[in-house]
């Protein structure tokens, strides 16, 4: 996409939101699965739940300004998956493999919420009320979805101090 006025950088910061939050709804179960901490699976069921809802937020604002996603790509939250789905390859299921997890996790919910928060930001400059009352709903879920894993994280990462992992012949580097 051509970015040439602001509200084009206010799209494609929602395409790269949309993108993401796609990309979570695949990606999330995997880390549900994968997980052995209830509190940490119950906090990316909800995170799945909320993504499904962001993504219908996103598509009423985009409603909203009679535009359509062109399919930008967020090539980060891919990478952050990424290396998630390795960590579960490679990591036996266990309380260091679920903290491995909440690391990604935590990066991903870092990089949502300056996704929402530029786009909330340039809706409240553009004077899209209603765009910035859906994304700002999202801002708030994503800052609250990152400190339900920080405090997780507290618990889990004390629950991982001495496991040693079966090594599968490489290094994680």
């Amino acid at each position: 996409m051509l970015v040439e006025t602001l509200p084009d950088v206010f799209q494609r910061g929602l395409e790269f939101a949309y993108d993401c939050d796609h990309q979570l709804i695949k990606g999330l179960p995997k880390l549900i699965e994968a997980v052995s901490s209830q509190p940490l699976k119950a906090a990316f069921e909800r995170q799945l739940e909320e993504s499904q809802q962001q993504l219908t937020r996103l598509e009423q604002v985009f409603a909203g300004q009679k535009r359509a996603p062109a399919g930008e790509s967020n090539g980060a939250i891919q990478s952050l998956l990424g290396e998630a789905e390795k960590m579960i390859k490679h990591i036996d299921p266990s309380p260091l493999r679920d903290a491995a997890i909440i690391v990604q996790g935590n990066l991903i919910q870092h990089n949502k919420i300056a996704q929402y928060g530029c786009v909330l930001a340039l809706a409240l400059v553009l004077k899209l009320e209603n765009a910035a009352r859906l994304l700002e709903q999202s801002l708030d879920e994503e800052k609250a979805a990152d400190r339900t894993l920080t405090e997780i994280a507290v618990a889990v990462n004390q629950q991982a101090v001495g496991f040693q992992n079966t090594p599968h012949g490489f290094a994680i580097i």
